[in-house]
């Protein structure tokens, strides 16, 4: 689950820190729910400076692992002229 953690850091991503880490995260998934706000919507954009996300990079979760997973498009194709998602 978290095997970029565990390369990158692993003095401190030791197989019992990282259960606990996805335990907090399935609990927040669960607790939360989609609605759940984390920041403030800004009133105005003129002070700030975004970047737009490409919607189809949102995606849902497959069925069962609604919980503690976030899916991340991996690559998106243009073949002949149609769009196709694939996310993991």
């Amino acid at each position: 689950m978290f095997d970029h953690l565990r390369s990158d850091y692993p003095d401190v991503s030791s197989d019992p820190a990282l259960e606990d880490l996805g335990t907090i995260i399935e609990a927040m998934h669960c607790e939360w729910g989609s609605s759940h706000q984390l920041l403030e919507r800004p009133t105005g954009t003129d002070a700030l400076h975004l970047a737009e996300i490409d919607h189809g990079l949102l995606v849902d979760p497959p069925p069962g692992k609604e919980n503690g997973w976030v899916p991340i498009v991996l690559e998106v194709e243009l073949p002949d002229g149609i769009w196709e998602t694939h996310s993991e």
